[in-house]
């Protein structure tokens, strides 16, 4: 039998309404045609390149197996263009599915980290969490040299 309760509490709608967010499946979240609009903007010329502080992460970290795939994969290539926001959601998700693979071919655990791909916050906080835990944890497991 389905309630007629709100998914959502009632002062959460409140909140949501007065800061101009429509509920989407009964969250917080913005409409999809936000994103898609986030998505196809134009890159902002003071904004930082993603996609190229993390080549020169792996450069750094002497990973050439990593900067092919990573230069070569589809999803990548196609945001080199897009604002910072678009690119690191996207680089997350690469950085996800290249953990996911290594998991079901090696059979090891990539949950310290999987928890390290988020999509808020400061760019910098986040490079830096990306350099010095996922590129160490990629290297020391040789994760891109298993799933070549």
């Amino acid at each position: 039998m389905r309630s007629n309760k709100p998914s959502v509490p009632v002062d959460v709608r409140e909140e949501a309404k007065k800061a101009g967010l429509k509920l989407v499946n009964g969250s917080g979240r913005k409409p999809i045609a936000e994103g898609v609009e986030r998505y196809f903007a134009p890159k902002d010329v003071n904004d930082v390149d993603v996609y190229d502080l993390i080549v020169r992460c792996f450069k750094v970290a002497a990973m050439p197996e990593a900067i092919k795939a990573f230069t070569s994969d589809p999803s990548i290539i196609a945001i080199k263009d897009k604002s910072s926001d678009v690119q690191r959601c996207i680089i997350n998700r690469h950085f996800r599915l290249i953990s996911l693979r290594y998991v079901s071919r090696s059979g090891n655990s990539v949950l310290p980290i999987f928890l390290e791909f988020f999509n808020d916050g400061d760019v910098m906080s986040w490079l830096e969490r990306i350099y010095s835990r996922v590129c160490g944890f990629f290297k020391h497991n040789r994760v891109y040299e298993t799933l070549a």
